[in-house]
């Protein structure tokens, strides 16, 4: 980011919207924590159980959407299972 402009948003906005828009354009920024708790159970209903448990260690917003939501995810796709 041009060094000006770095100067400029760290005076208008301070130190953690810069630090934030820095993140922003390197692509470090996680969007998954910000996902509502409805669009990432629409998500994991498309991943393979091994999946959904790797996004568990790495993730603890996912995992507690998870405990919170597993039982009927995992109804669900045993009625998807027994249909094909």
């Amino acid at each position: 980011m041009h060094l000006c402009l770095t100067g400029d948003i760290l005076q208008v906005f301070g130190a953690h919207t810069l630090e934030y828009v820095m993140q922003l354009t390197q692509g470090q920024i996680d969007y998954l924590p910000r996902l509502p708790k409805h669009i990432i159970i629409h998500i994991v209903q498309f991943l393979e159980l091994s999946d959904i448990a790797a996004l568990a260690q790495v993730s603890k917003q996912f995992r507690r959407v998870m405990l919170s939501h597993m039982s009927p995810l995992l109804a669900c796709r045993s009625c998807t299972y027994w249909a094909i």
